[in-house]
């Protein structure tokens, strides 16, 4: 009987260790499928977003954490790529450690334009400008190109802040990460 009852427990603990292994094949593949999922639609997005289109960065993503490798032009792209990275289903975080932003070969004329912009911003709001760029907006400058982030009360703010921009001598273009928040009703 003794015998009888030793075989059936090592039965058992057999059935249970061949379970677990299968489930935990089963479940390191649904993973692999899905980072290759994630890595995908993150990569759709970029490709679609035309204000990545001058940076030089990989992405891939493990066990749903997308990991972002190489070199941006602002600290403003990168804060729109992990916005852009969080908003994508199945990440569970995003890791930009690896990104490295771009030097400029213009610092001196870089800081001047950024200057003023940020005069031409700063004048409008004192002036109370209708449609000024509202006060929480970030202005980051690399090689002539202004990057624009923060948050508008609506679409005629943002479309001011980038005419502003550009009017400033040695402005080469404005890329724009400001967003309108959704109201809540």
């Amino acid at each position: 009987m003794k015998i009888i009852n030793a075989l059936k427990l090592i039965g058992i603990v057999c059935s249970l260790t061949l379970a677990t292994a299968v489930y935990a094949e089963k479940s390191t593949a649904m993973s692999v499928v899905g980072d290759m999922a994630v890595t995908a639609i993150v990569n759709t997005k970029i490709a679609l977003d035309s204000t990545f289109s001058h940076s030089n960065f990989n992405v891939k993503v493990q066990d749903g954490v997308v990991i972002m490798s190489g070199t941006v032009n602002s600290r403003s792209e990168i804060k729109a790529l992990i916005e852009l990275a969080r908003s994508t289903t199945g990440v569970k975080s995003v890791d930009v450690s690896k990104l490295t932003v771009q030097k400029s070969n213009q610092p001196m004329t870089d800081f001047f334009i950024e200057a003023k912009v940020e005069s031409l911003f700063l004048k409008e709001r004192l002036f109370g400008e209708k449609n000024a760029p509202p006060s929480g907006v970030s202005i980051e400058i690399n090689n002539g190109v202004v990057y624009l982030s923060g948050k508008a009360s609506d679409d005629t703010q943002i479309d001011h802040a980038i005419m502003l921009a550009k009017s400033v001598t040695g402005v080469t273009r404005v890329v724009s990460f400001i967003d309108v928040p959704e109201t809540v009703q």
